[in-house]
């Protein structure tokens, strides 16, 4: 069962040879949905600096996106890292989990809802763990 669907900035645009943009085919589909606000690329990597700690993965069931996001890399410039990351297969599950973050500031689980629970259970685990930290 979802609830919403959080979709990222660009979901509004129609592709070429697209009668409709993915929100409206989604919204069609008796779905709600919601754009995640675009974001300078620092400040979405901020955003998942701050979620990743209260994440939980299910190695097997994730295992494409976690391999994605161990793989997101930044181009190198006479020997420093740039500003822009590499554009490449594991960007996109970047991206993705990106969009995730930056949403999820605006969908806080409801205090008495079980998704609540569950994220204080992890928010709590996180507080035990050793550092967990993302393209620190």
């Amino acid at each position: 069962m979802y609830d919403t669907f959080w979709l990222p900035h660009d979901a509004r645009h129609r592709k070429l040879g697209m009668k409709h943009s993915v929100e409206q085919i989604i919204r069609n589909s008796g779905h709600k949905v919601e754009i995640a606000p675009k974001m300078l690329k620092v400040d979405s990597l901020n955003a998942v600096r701050m979620v990743m700690p209260n994440c939980y993965f299910d190695e097997d069931k994730c295992e494409d996106g976690l391999n994605g996001l161990r793989h997101y890399r930044y181009k190198i410039i006479e020997g420093q890292l740039s500003s822009e990351p590499i554009h490449d297969w594991a960007s996109d599950y970047a991206d993705a989990f990106a969009t995730f973050a930056v949403s999820r500031k605006n969908n806080k689980p409801k205090a008495g809802s079980s998704a609540g629970k569950l994220a204080r259970k992890i928010s709590q685990w996180a507080e035990s763990a050793p550092g967990l930290g993302w393209m620190a």
